[in-house]
């Protein structure tokens, strides 16, 4: 995989994080059949297909349409340089299909509290250990 394509699938990965971590207040503000119709096909779709980017693309123009600057970050940054620095080794909670790069961080001993729930898909994340 080429440099180019790891920014842009970074880049999208991103993008449907954001998504998923703000989905309740940009469904609220977006929602409808149309923006409902959008989401089901970037959380159903393949992720890094042609065209789960070109559904991300339409989601990301439309929060952008709403008056929200940035849409979903894929043309400005999204505020990167204060997110916690992640390497690729985690313990803690992943997307539970890869649609997005949200981890959460699993701190500390003891027991292990149950996966929280990926508000994009409405699921259960996934738990890795490094």
């Amino acid at each position: 995989m080429s440099k180019q394509e790891r920014r842009r699938r970074q880049a999208y990965e991103d993008a449907v994080e954001y998504l998923c971590v703000e989905f309740a207040s940009l469904d609220e503000h977006l929602g409808g059949p149309d923006w409902a119709r959008a989401v089901e096909s970037v959380t159903s779709g393949e992720p890094h297909t042609e065209s789960w980017y070109a559904a991300v693309r339409l989601l990301h123009e439309a929060v952008e349409e709403a008056g929200i600057p940035g849409g979903l970050g894929l043309t400005t940054p999204m505020g990167a340089q204060e997110w916690p620095v992640i390497g690729r080794r985690v313990t803690g909670w992943v997307c539970p299909d890869h649609s997005c790069s949200r981890v959460q961080r699993f701190e500390g001993g003891g027991e292990q509290p149950p996966a929280p729930e990926c508000a994009l898909l409405g699921r259960a994340m996934r738990f890795v250990t490094d």
